[in-house]
C-alpha cells in the first residue's frame, strides 16, 4: 500500500484508495460518536496530515474544526481542498509549550498521531490539559503494538526503513497508554481494540472485513490484534481525582514491573531446567562423574542460548537486531562470570560434602545445584538488567 510522505521523507497516511477513504470516514465517524456537539463546541485535531479528517468532522456536525500539523506543504494542501465556515487548519508544533495561545477546546482527537510523541507523551498529555476546556475529552485511534504487522514494521530496523518511519515513533500497547494516561492525571480512561480493515485492499473485499471485524472486535484474544486501540480519556476535575490517577497509575507501574518479573524469572527457570536435566542426563544416566563440570558446562551453553533469547524477546521485549552482537557479548560475559561462581560453590560443596563422607553424586547435587542457582540468578539478573539490555531499560520496552 503506498503511503503520504511529509516534507521530510516519511510516511504520515496511506494515498486516498477506496479503501483508505471508507477506513477513515469510519473512524471520523467513531470518534463523533463519543462526542456531545453542540454549535459553540470547539475541537481539535493534531496530527491533522492532508485534512481529510476534520473536513469530514467540519462536515458532518456544527462545531468548530481547528486541525494542526508541523508539515507546511500538508497544511497548504487543506486549505486549498477543504473550505468550510467552521473549519481552519494551522501550522503548529503542539510539542511547543506555548502552542495556540489563548485557545481552548472542548476535545482533542487525533488518528495515528500519538506514538509519534511516544518519548514525549508526558509533554503532550500536559499541553492538552492546558488547552482543554473544564470537563474537556481526548480521543485518539492509535496502531496497536500486538497487531503483527504493526509489531514488525515497527520492531526490526530493515522495515522500519521500507515502511518509512520516523526514528523516534513506536507503537504501543493498551496496558501501556492507559498507564501514562492516568500518570498525567487524566480520568474516566477508556481504551479497547478496534478495527480490521486494511488501507489498500481491493474494493470488493472492504465490507467482507468490515462484517468479520465486527465480530473479531468481539472475540476475547482475536481482538488483541486489531489494527487499532481507541482511546478516550477526560480532562481531570479536580486536584483529588488527579491525585487518585496517579495513585493508579503508581498501582500500574507496580503491576507492569511484577509481570516484568515474572517473565524474567520463567526465563531464567527455563535456562535453569535445561542446564539441571542436561547435568541430570550428563552424571545419572550417561555416568560420565568424573567430567561432571565439563558437563556443566556443556548445560550451560545449552541454557544460556535458550535464555539469552526468552530474555531479549519476551522479558524485556527488545527486537531491537543491531544491538544483539554486543547484548549476547554481555549476556556471556555475565553468564560465564555466573558459571565460574557455580562451578566453584558446587566444586567446593563436594569437597565439603567428602570431608564428611557423604555422597554428592547420590542426589545431594542437584538439590545443591538448585540453591546456587537462586544465587547466581540474583547475579546475572542485576548484572543483565543494569547492563546487557540497558537499551531496553532506558526505552521501557517492556511496558509497550
Amino acid at each position: 500500500m503506498a503511503s503520504i510522505k511529509d516534507d521530510r521523507g516519511y510516511s504520515q497516511g496511506f494515498t486516498l484508495s477506496k479503501s483508505t477513504i471508507v477506513r477513515m470516514e469510519r473512524r471520523t465517524n467513531l470518534i463523533l460518536s463519543e462526542m456531545k456537539v453542540a454549535s459553540g463546541t470547539r475541537i481539535l485535531e493534531i496530527g491533522c496530515g492532508t485534512g481529510e479528517v476534520s473536513y469530514w468532522m467540519a462536515e458532518r456536525s456544527p462545531a468548530h474544526i481547528v486541525g494542526i500539523d508541523l508539515c507546511v506543504p500538508f497544511i497548504e494542501d487543506a486549505r486549498k481542498k477543504y473550505k468550510l465556515p467552521n473549519l481552519r487548519y494551522e501550522v503548529v508544533d503542539f510539542n511547543h509549550p506555548n502552542s495556540l495561545p489563548g485557545e481552548r477546546f472542548d476535545y482533542i482527537v487525533g488518528n495515528g498521531i500519538l506514538h509519534h510523541l511516544y518519548h514525549n507523551l508526558d509533554e503532550a498529555f500536559a499541553s492538552m490539559q492546558r488547552l482543554l476546556n473544564e470537563n474537556g475529552k481526548i480521543i485518539f485511534l492509535e496502531p496497536n503494538i500486538y497487531n503483527p504487522y504493526v509489531y514488525a514494521i515497527f520492531s526490526y530496523p530493515r522495515l522500519r526503513i521500507l515502511a518509512n518511519l520516523e526514528p523516534e515513533e513506536m507503537a504501543f500497547s493498551k496496558r501501556f497508554i492507559t498507564e501514562r494516561l492516568m500518570r498525567a492525571g487524566f480520568e474516566d480512561t477508556r481504551v479497547d481494540y478496534k478495527d480490521f480493515l486494511l488501507p489498500g485492499i481491493p474494493a470488493f473485499l472492504i465490507a467482507p472485513s468490515i462484517l468479520v471485524g465486527a465480530v473479531l472486535e468481539n472475540v476475547p484474544g482475536a481482538k488483541h490484534v486489531a489494527q487499532s486501540i481507541f482511546i478516550r480519556a477526560h480532562k481531570s476535575s479536580s486536584a483529588t481525582s488527579a491525585q487518585d490517577s496517579l495513585q493508579e497509575a503508581f498501582s500500574s507501574t507496580r503491576r507492569t514491573h511484577f509481570l516484568f518479573l515474572i517473565r524474567y524469572g520463567i526465563s531464567g527457570v527455563t535456562g535453569g531446567v535445561i542446564q539441571v536435566l542436561f547435568l541430570y542426563i550428563w552424571i545419572t544416566l550417561l555416568g560420565l562423574e568424573e567430567t561432571y563440570l565439563l558437563g556443566l558446562s556443556i548445560g550451560f551453553v545449552l541454557a544460556l542460548l535458550a535464555t539469552f533469547t526468552l530474555q531479549k524477546y519476551w522479558s524485556f521485549r527488545d527486537s531491537e537486531s543491531s544491538h544483539i552482537p554486543n547484548q549476547l557479548f554481555s549476556y556471556s560475559v555475565v553468564a560465564v562470570s555466573g558459571l565460574v561462581l557455580n562451578a566453584g560453590l558446587l566444586a567446593g560443596a563436594k569437597v565439603l560434602f567428602e570431608w564428611f563422607a557423604l555422597d554428592f553424586f547420590g542426589g545431594w547435587y542437584l538439590i545443591i545445584q538448585v540453591g546456587i542457582m537462586g544465587v547466581v540468578s540474583v547475579f546475572n539478573f542485576g548484572m543483565n538488567f543494569l547492563f546487557t539490555f540497558r537499551h531496553a531499560r532506558r526505552q521501557r520496552l517492556w511496558d509497550r
